[in-house]
């Protein structure tokens, strides 16, 4: 998979580029601080709240993966691309 963060200093963190680089991570190139070039930034907020919801108490990742999915599944899609026709 490729990864995209904001290049923000706790990412760039020397444990946590060796962690990405054992793990053969791909990362995108992506400018400094550039949260209003993210559409996914809204939608990841919209997921947590969900989640906080259904107060989960499970840190199994895969039951975790589970819940994420089912919660993607019940959002427009029509949300998505108003974020993406938001950006600049």
């Amino acid at each position: 998979f490729l990864l995209q963060d904001d290049n923000a200093p706790r990412h760039k963190a020397k444990k946590i580029k060796k962690n990405l680089d054992f793990e053969d991570v791909n990362r995108l190139p992506w400018p400094v601080r550039s949260l209003d070039m993210n559409p996914f930034d809204t939608l990841w907020a919209t997921l947590s709240k969900r989640l906080i919801n259904r107060e989960i108490q499970s840190t199994d990742l895969d039951e975790l993966r589970q819940y994420l999915t089912e919660e993607c599944d019940v959002i427009p899609v029509e949300t998505d691309h108003s974020n993406i026709d938001g950006m600049p």
